[in-house]
């Protein structure tokens, strides 16, 4: 969730918005929010950077640790940026130092797109491997400074972008790595194991996949016991 849209947007209806959320009770919108996004550029952008840091977590981290990881910081996200918007809207005036900070407006505010999940997985890439890294190649920087650059760097050259929806990313990150949410929201390490053995399986499954052919000539498929499979993935793990 990182994109502003207006009211009159066709995905408002599945967009995060607050007065939605807290006065309808429509918390689904804290996923479709995610997966709804506001053009193709905004797909393809997002999907750039997703590629970037995600498949090197992937890798470190395992397909489901990674996967739930995706799910439960957007999940802490967005529950921060409606939290955040409540407040404005009913505990801060309209104007502070004539910026608009607060106002029933607010709950009205709708968001889409994936980009506060990617920020939040810019902050655990952090927290991975070396402390710095170089920034589009010029200059060494803290690789836990990296998602504020681009916090501020996109709020300039986009200024409907959420600023509130990404800074939620990196706080539910800093959530996850500080507090002891990660042990009850994160798969166990006993599931992990579990899953990769299942994976293993249909990867062995498919590698013992075989053609014979038949007495009519044509070819068929013959392949080991999917359990065999699983019983010799175990036993060599």
């Amino acid at each position: 969730m990182g994109y502003l849209v207006n009211d009159g947007v066709e995905f408002t209806p599945v967009a995060l918005c607050p007065s939605a959320v807290f006065g309808q009770g429509q918390w689904f919108r804290f996923f479709t929010s995610e997966i709804t996004h506001a053009g193709i550029i905004h797909i393809l952008c997002n999907m750039c950077i997703f590629t970037v840091w995600g498949i090197d977590l992937e890798k470190q981290f395992g397909t489901l640790s990674y996967l739930t990881l995706n799910f439960v910081i957007g999940l802490i996200s967005n529950v921060l940026t409606c939290s955040v918007q409540y407040f404005q809207a009913f505990f801060m005036p309209a104007t502070l130092f004539g910026m608009s900070v607060g106002g029933s407006e607010v709950m009205k505010n709708c968001a889409v797109g994936y980009s506060n999940i990617l920020f939040g997985l810019m902050m655990v890439e952090a927290f991975v491997g070396e402390t710095h890294t170089k920034f589009f190649g010029l200059f060494k920087i803290r690789k836990i400074l990296v998602p504020f650059v681009f916090l501020i760097l996109i709020q300039i050259g986009m200024p409907q972008a959420s600023f509130l929806g990404h800074l939620t990313g990196i706080l539910a990150a800093l959530i996850l790595k500080y507090t002891g949410l990660s042990l009850i929201l994160l798969p166990r390490d006993a599931w992990i194991s579990d899953f990769e053995k299942w994976n293993n399986c249909v990867d062995s499954l498919k590698q013992n996949t075989t053609y014979k052919e038949a007495d009519s000539g044509q070819a068929t498929l013959e392949s080991k016991s999917f359990f065999k499979c699983c019983r010799q993935s175990s036993s060599v793990q």
